[in-house]
């Protein structure tokens, strides 16, 4: 995951936490968040330290999601396993399964169906 992503997912977070999680040095990320934050692509609050996407860019993010959101099907035979992202699905039935998968942006749906 790269910063921006992390920001979105989890609705802003401190510049200690994304260090940890991105495993770079914080003062290297608070010169990368200052760039950033020039060019007005984020908000960093001084006092609590939280960073946020820039309300422009998350009006835009949540714009595109609702008008694509990102949809697959997966036929996942029995007794198998498949990973996606940092998600492990596994069959452990007699049968294959149809997962129909939907992300959005506060939200993540799997629809599954067995297939004759």
């Amino acid at each position: 995951m790269d910063l921006l992503e992390i920001i979105e997912k989890e609705e802003g977070s401190t510049v200690g936490v994304l260090a940890r999680k991105l495993k770079i040095p914080r003062e290297k990320l608070e010169k990368i968040i200052k760039e950033l934050e020039k060019h007005e692509v984020l908000e960093c609050d001084r006092e609590t330290g939280m960073v946020r996407l820039a309300p422009w860019l998350m009006r835009i993010a949540l714009e595109m999601k609702e008008i694509y959101p990102v949809t697959a099907t997966i036929i996942l035979p029995k007794n198998r396993q498949t990973r996606i992202g940092d998600l492990t699905l596994m069959n452990l039935t007699g049968a294959d399964l149809e997962l129909n998968l939907r992300f959005r942006i506060k939200s993540k749906e799997i629809a599954i169906s067995k297939i004759a």
